[in-house]
This record gives C-alpha cells, structure tokens and sequence, in this order.
C-alpha cells in the first residue's frame, strides 16, 4: 500500500515536469503492470417478476478521492492508503454503474434497464451516491471489512419527481492474502447493495402501484 496525499499529487504534478527537463533517460524502467480486478454483478441472482416499467441507472456521484479505479485502505493509525499494483477495471463510478445495470438485467424485473441517453424513455430514473467504497486493513488478529454506503434515490423519470430515497450501509469481511482480497471483498459488497437496491425499487413501484388503483 502506499500513502497518496492529494496536497502531495498536485505538487508533484506541477513540478515534476520542470525537474526533469530533458532528462528523459533517468526515468526508472515501467514496473509490472497493475493487478486488473473484474466488477461484476453476483453469478445467480434470484429471477423477480417482471413490473413491465423500463428504468435508467444513473452513474454514482463520488467523492473524488474514491472517483478512481484504485481502491481505498483505512489503516488502524487512521490514515489513507491506496492497495498497491491493483486497479479494477473501471473507475469506481462507471464499475459500481455497471454492476448495478448488470443485476438489474439479470432479475428480468425490468422492460428495459440502461444508462440515461436522449433515446431511451423510462418509467423510473435511480439516482445513485456513493459516500463509502473502501476497505479496512486486517489486524493481527482481526479481518479486514469492504464497507460501502450508497444513497439511493428513485425518481420518476417523466416529471423528475421524487419518490423514496434510502441510505443501504454494508459491511463484508475482506479476507488476508493476495492483492486481489480487497476487490473480491468490494465486489461482494456492492453484490449485496445492489440486490437491496433492486428489491427496494421494486418495493416502491409495488406501493405506487397500489396507491394508484385506490
């Protein structure tokens, strides 16, 4: 793991150029490339009854810290820490996006998911927050944990209108080991956010449903 303060990234970025000036044969040789990470929706995904309604799964809004394809470490003395040699395979935003279309399509609870494009006319449009996507180091004698936090919020797409939000918190166990525990154990977490998400909005267009035919 490495310690990447963004004061400290911004300096360098600045500088760097300047301090080499046309010293381009002192550069070290490019390491290994990075461990690329998949990020993909859970293998079997429960078959939900189809709604008949199409909706539009916005791309999670982030801090920009967590905005990366890099994945974030807590350490026990409290710092930040990024896991080294490992990238997933999308910028958190459009993997988290992905997954989420991605088990949507497979419940087949849906006419149509996708992402908003001036085409598509949808029912529904989740707008998605993402205020945690991060692991905790294991301790000595302890586990490691992937937590991630999404805001969820459903909206209905021909008026922009609200119609429920809910915070979804998880926490999973990141297992010691290889450099890939980390992503295994994020991807595991956003598995099970997703398929909340998905029973949730289910649940609203359920309780819309209702309240319509009264």
């Amino acid at each position: 793991m490495r310690k990447k303060p963004i004061f400290t990234l911004s300096i360098i970025g600045l500088t760097l150029p300047l301090m080499l000036g046309g010293c381009v044969s002192l550069l070290p040789k490019p390491g290994k490339p990075p461990l690329v990470a998949p990020f993909s929706a859970a293998k079997n995904i429960s078959i939900r009854e189809n709604i008949g309604k199409s909706i539009i799964v916005d791309a999670p809004l982030m801090p920009r810290s967590l905005a990366t394809n890099e994945i974030m470490v807590n350490l026990p003395d409290g710092s930040l820490a990024y896991v080294d040699g490992l990238n997933l395979i999308a910028p958190a935003p459009k993997a988290i996006q992905n997954l989420l279309i991605e088990t949507f399509d497979k419940s087949l609870a849906f006419k149509l998911v996708g992402r908003e494009t001036t085409t598509l006319r949808a029912d529904y449009f989740l707008a998605i927050d993402v205020t945690r996507f991060d692991v905790t180091e294991p301790g000595w004698r302890k586990p490691g944990h992937a937590n991630v936090t999404i805001s969820a919020r459903l909206i209905n797409y021909y008026d922009r209108t609200a119609i429920a939000n809910k915070v979804f918190e998880i926490d999973t166990i990141a297992k010691k080991g290889s450099a890939i525990e980390p992503a295994i154990a994020l991807q595991n977490a956003t598995q099970i956010a997703a398929d909340q998400i998905l029973d949730w909005v289910l649940e609203q267009n359920q309780s819309k449903e209702a309240s319509a035919s009264k």
